[in-house]
């Protein structure tokens, strides 16, 4: 059985599912077949509880959100190191894209994650008997926001992220891990079936914490909720304001706010097919990502409007 009581939920969903599969419907096979391999390998290194899958989705259980949060963090960069068919590189939800000074924002394919604690409801799945299956207010949030992610990021709320920052501070690594992360705020959401604005936050390993400029929640308009416009009011509802904290954090929330022109922010360069095969410096840079999140990861930096062209696309 499944883990009971507060649980943290794991919603994943590929960027590009469909595409893949009419494009290069070989290559997609080999491609999922990676991806559920490896995403199965981390539930087990993170004792975490395979739910159920529906297409390319998967639903993933902890009972521990230190485990969830590690889960999500090795998740993203481990896809990096993923060596997928060459031929899937030319896709835009798979091209290898650089930054102006050479260093690797993505490689290979992008999977959006959502990820909640709470209480939930542990019941019987219907389809098989001997598995658990959940259902509960946080079940349907981790669901929800992982809709609201692009590919390559993964989502949290902001009671998920207190949780994850506890859970860090009481484990006898936690400097060292708590500086191989970030949790930024991202953006405001009204979330079908929950009252008050959720807001939600970026999880990813710090290496990667400049890839968030590309993220652009205005122009990813998916999912069953609709986004909130950054205000001080909804900033001060939905964050230190409703539950007695100071305004330092109202303000360090608008700061956050990227207000560059963009216009003025410098673009991604991106290679394809997959210059794995052409490129031995390549292979050099993209090589630390073959070690899990508590060994040293190389350096990653960006600051693109690139993925802004791609959200109206079927699956970001």
């Amino acid at each position: 059985m499944g883990p009971k009581g507060k649980v943290a939920m794991v919603f994943t969903d590929i960027a590009g599912f469909t595409q893949m599969f009419d494009m290069f419907p070989e290559a997609a096979k080999k491609a999922s077949s990676l991806h559920d391999a490896l995403i199965r390998q981390l539930i087990i290194d993170y004792d975490g509880y395979e739910v159920k899958t529906e297409g390319d989705a998967f639903m993933i259980a902890f009972q521990d959100i230190f485990n969830a949060a590690l889960f999500c963090l090795d998740l993203q960069t481990e896809l990096m190191a993923t060596p997928f068919p060459a031929q899937l590189y030319s896709l835009p939800k798979f091209k290898t894209e650089f930054t102006n000074d050479s260093q690797v924002v993505f490689h290979g394919m992008r999977v959006r994650v959502g990820l909640t604690l709470g209480r939930v409801e542990r019941i019987t799945n219907k389809n098989n008997p001997k598995r658990s299956d959940y259902i509960g207010p946080s079940v349907n949030l981790a669901a929800r926001i992982s809709d609201f992610a692009y590919g390559g990021q993964t989502l949290i709320d902001e009671k998920t992220m207190q949780a994850i920052k506890q859970a860090m501070m009481q484990h006898p690594d936690s400097e060292s891990l708590l500086s191989r992360m970030i949790m930024k705020p991202y953006a405001t959401y009204h979330v079908k079936g929950i009252a008050k604005p959720q807001l939600t936050y970026s999880l990813l390993p710090n290496k990667l914490e400049n890839r968030l400029k590309l993220f652009n929640p205005e122009m990813n308009q998916r999912g069953k909720g609709s986004f909130v416009p950054p205000t001080l009011e909804l900033a001060m509802e939905a964050g230190g304001g409703s539950q007695g904290g100071d305004n330092s954090y109202i303000q360090n929330e608008l700061e956050s706010i990227d207000t560059t022109p963009k216009s003025n922010r410098s673009s991604t360069r991106t290679i394809s097919p997959n210059p794995l095969i052409s490129s031995n410096s390549f292979s050099s840079r993209i090589a630390p990502f073959n070690a899990p999140l508590q060994k040293s990861k190389s350096t990653l930096s960006m600051d693109s409007k690139q993925l802004d062209a791609e959200s109206d696309d079927e699956s970001l």
